[in-house]
């Protein structure tokens, strides 16, 4: 059987305002890790992970989209968290801070990014060149370390951000909650919004390549993948489709390969109507 493929997935931090810890605790503590070690003996309190710390606001259902893409014999699946003080891998011991990356100036990030070697291990993972991503950021994280030229050709990424970009790398979607979208997503009764955006969609699209592989099967769903991979463009725009989403969601019942099928027959006739 083929090859498995690397599914990245790197989040960037939400704000948990009610927690009694702050950046500069962290900062003053000379590391995540040596901060850890102090909160624990001073409040005798063990910390959870990252992934735990961050399922929730945004980021809610990301939980469930992890499990059901690692159900998957066609995945490795790696989970990371952007944060101030650097790259979080999913299981890393974490207590709740107030400030995050959206509440933070630029001069201010750049220079938390500085003391703990963050640019770095961001660098580090996009260049190993996964073959999927799921990147979830701001544009201030984007543009201040200009992540889309780190991205590789190689890497099918859907970026996910709170504002409209456009990008022409054919290997990159950019998608946001735009108000004509989230209003298409209400009248189809879905349950997608701005404040859940990030995490709904990684759902959404978990249980479409869930039903797909199931449809599938392991095999083909590989080949599947791997074609996807070489020429990207319709996966592209079947994923960011709020009428794939609609799919997905309402009509489990129904083949989701003859609903592809007849979305790629349309395609074809509008193709063929535009150059008669």
């Amino acid at each position: 059987m083929s090859k498995k493929f690397r599914f990245t997935i790197m989040l960037k931090d939400i704000c948990i305002s009610k927690s009694q810890v702050s950046l500069d605790q962290i900062v003053n503590a000379g590391s995540l890790k040596e901060f850890i070690e102090e909160y624990v003996e001073k409040n005798r309190a063990l910390p959870t992970s990252a992934l735990q710390i961050f399922s929730r606001g945004k980021l809610q259902g990301i939980i469930e989209a992890i499990r059901m893409l690692r159900s998957l014999y066609a995945f490795n699946v790696e989970v990371y968290f952007i944060t101030p003080f650097g790259l979080v891998w999913e299981d890393e011991p974490l207590v709740p801070y107030r400030e995050c990356l959206d509440t933070l100036s630029i001069d201010k990030i750049r220079r938390l990014f500085s003391i703990f070697n963050a640019e770095d291990y961001i660098y580090d993972v996009l260049e190993s060149q996964p073959d999927f991503l799921y990147l979830y950021v701001n544009t201030k994280i984007l543009k201040l370390l200009d992540l889309i030229n780190y991205v590789s050709k190689e890497t099918l990424t859907i970026l996910v951000l709170d504002t409209g970009l456009f990008t022409n790398r054919p290997n990159i979607k950019a998608v946001y909650p735009s108000s004509s979208l989230l209003t298409i997503f209400k009248k189809y009764g879905l349950k997608i919004n701005s404040d859940n955006f990030p995490g709904a969609f990684l759902l959404y699209l978990s249980k479409l390549l869930y039903r797909l592989s199931f449809e599938m099967g392991s095999r083909k769903f590989l080949e599947y993948l791997q074609r996807v991979k070489n020429s990207p463009k319709d996966f592209l725009a079947l994923i960011t489709s709020p009428e794939s989403l609609y799919y997905v969601e309402k009509a489990r019942d129904q083949s989701i390969l003859r609903f592809i099928r007849a979305m790629g027959e349309n395609r074809d006739k509008e193709k063929s109507n535009y150059n008669q």
